[in-house]
């Protein structure tokens, strides 16, 4: 019965000196890359993409996948059936996007380029050939939709 109790109480012992040293472990403060997500700044409200340097309407039931923080502003607009994409980017060679569900022989690529307010915006859109007739409106919405804001100091 003594050797029970004894252990019982080494146990308690050695877990309250555990727990405190883990104590220790956990920083005062909050680490410096943790206290702000890099990159700009990217709000999502209702149908309105938004960043600092632009923002553009979002075609009503398409999903919406926001770019790498590390690379400048972007944003994939994804339609339902994920074969029609569109990338809207700050990096002059965006590439075409894939539609990995989809046959790539038969889809059809489109290229657009907005220069305004000493800014340039590249649009890239991938959909089904035979969705051309409803994707081409779609895309023309988008891309006559982006309003570029001009840049702090210009």
């Amino acid at each position: 019965m003594m050797n029970t109790r004894g252990f019982s109480i080494w146990r308690w012992v050695c877990g309250l000196l555990l727990c405190v040293s883990l104590v220790r472990c956990v920083p005062a403060q909050v680490p410096v890359q943790l206290a702000a997500t890099p990159g700009p700044i990217a709000v999502i409200e209702r149908d309105v993409y938004n960043t600092n340097l632009f923002s553009v309407s979002i075609p009503e039931g398409w999903r919406v996948i926001t770019g790498s923080a590390l690379f400048p502003p972007s944003v994939t607009l994804v339609a339902p059936g994920d074969c029609m994409l569109i990338v809207i980017s700050l990096e002059s060679n965006v590439q075409t996007p894939s539609a990995p569900n989809c046959a790539a022989e038969t889809m059809r690529t489109w290229n657009e380029t907005i220069d305004q307010n000493s800014l340039s915006v590249h649009i890239a859109g991938l959909a089904p050939v035979d969705g051309s007739t409803v994707f081409a409106p779609v895309f023309a919405a988008v891309t006559q939709g982006i309003t570029i804001h001009a840049r702090s100091g210009s």
